[in-house]
């Protein structure tokens, strides 16, 4: 298995594709089922790297009742199986996250 994932680093062709994506809450809500009182504040930066079929997502927000859940059910919904996860305060109003996830493929 260590060996695999040495020779997928090693891989020219699998290297990391990184991409930046700023959104605003009333994007994420025009997706979602949530009350336009939920979609007044910004999301303030999110950030995704890919590897085969992992995904690093670092994301800074306010901070809000239930949104570590709101976040994780996103996931969800786009077939990311969280694998591992971290909420840390970032200044008095606001919360970094970093998650990896895999693509679900089936």
């Amino acid at each position: 298995l260590l060996q695999e994932r040495v020779k997928e680093l090693e891989d020219p062709n699998k290297k990391s594709k990184e991409s930046t994506i700023n959104l605003k809450r009333t994007d994420w809500c025009a997706n979602d089922k949530n009350s336009d009182q939920d979609c007044h504040k910004s999301l303030v930066d999110v950030k995704a790297r890919v590897l085969g079929n992992e995904v690093l997502i670092e994301m800074h927000c306010e901070k809000e009742n239930g949104i570590e859940l709101k976040i994780l059910n996103l996931l969800q919904n786009l077939h990311l199986i969280v694998t591992a996860s971290s909420v840390f305060p970032f200044g008095n109003s606001n919360l970094g996250f970093t998650i990896v996830a895999q693509v679900r493929t089936h």
